[in-house]
């Protein structure tokens, strides 16, 4: 899932990091529904005319799922993930 360092792979093709990471933070400014920084699944396509492309994926369903876990201490006193209804059916919207 997670690949090298995404500055010197753009580097090595002669493309802007500093341009590339702006044009995907305005892509990406709308998708704060969480407190918490999203991991965004992400595929970047460099063209030969040394252009870049990238398609932004939503966010796993595992990682949605961790995140709306909430610790619930249970009948022996230990902890364990619970999730509510409505973060159920916010994650399945």
């Amino acid at each position: 899932m997670n690949g090298p360092p995404l500055g010197p792979v753009l580097g090595q093709y002669g493309i802007s990091g500093p341009t590339f990471c702006q044009q995907f933070n305005d892509v990406t400014a709308g998708l704060d529904d969480f407190d918490i920084p999203m991991v965004l699944p992400t595929r970047v396509v460099i063209y030969d005319d040394r252009s870049v492309g990238f398609f932004v994926k939503k966010p796993t369903v595992g990682f949605l799922l961790k995140i709306a876990a909430v610790l619930t201490r249970g009948d022996n006193g230990e902890f364990f993930p619970a999730l509510s209804l409505s973060a159920l059916i916010h994650i399945a919207r």
